[in-house]
């Protein structure tokens, strides 16, 4: 993103150069994911404390990535706690 607003300031002319040195960008290319096998998540969730329990539970069992689980909030979320 930094090199996309250096380059509009440059054309724009509020810069008269972009920085030379700007850290490489990593290449762009498929990435396979790796997704745990059941017994994997198992032993996850064993070793885990309380709320790491739950945020991985959210990303195994409800498909949320970490930011979305992140960004919930209580009033999101009703929880049904065994022997509801």
């Amino acid at each position: 993103m930094l090199r996309s607003v250096l380059r509009f300031a440059k054309a724009r002319g509020y810069i008269a150069r972009v920085p030379e040195g700007l850290p490489r960008l990593k290449p762009i290319g498929q990435c396979i994911l790796e997704i745990p096998t059941d017994e994997e998540v198992e032993r996850i969730l064993a070793a885990a404390s309380g709320s790491q329990r739950l945020a991985f539970g959210l990303m195994a069992y409800a498909g949320l990535r970490p930011n979305e689980v992140r960004g919930l909030r209580r009033r999101d979320v009703r929880l049904r706690w065994e022997g509801e």
